[in-house]
């Protein structure tokens, strides 16, 4: 099999996974909101990612740079199923 296509950009197997470029390897809170896609073996297969939120130890200290840490991290906790897909019925 030769690959036709090759990216990096997640937007990229967004769009050319329902025009048919094959199967596609998306987040679950990407994919599960795509009507056009069907999600394969998903109880054989799993890869759970980690997002790094990168930022100086000092900025810490900042009540600004705090603050959106602490939103961030009360969001993410907030949309774990749909994030990790537990939500999804497919």
């Amino acid at each position: 099999m030769r690959a036709s296509l090759s990216s990096t950009n997640v937007f990229v197997h967004v769009e050319t996974t329902p025009a048919g470029a094959g199967i596609g390897f998306l987040p679950c809170f990407i994919g599960d909101q795509q009507p056009d896609l069907v999600r394969l073996l998903p109880e054989q297969f799993q890869e759970l990612l980690q997002y790094w939120m990168v930022l100086r130890q000092e900025s810490l200290h900042q009540p600004a740079v705090a603050a959106v840490v602490a939103a961030l991290r009360a969001g993410t906790s907030a949309f774990t199923e749909s994030l990790l897909g537990a939500a999804s019925t497919r």
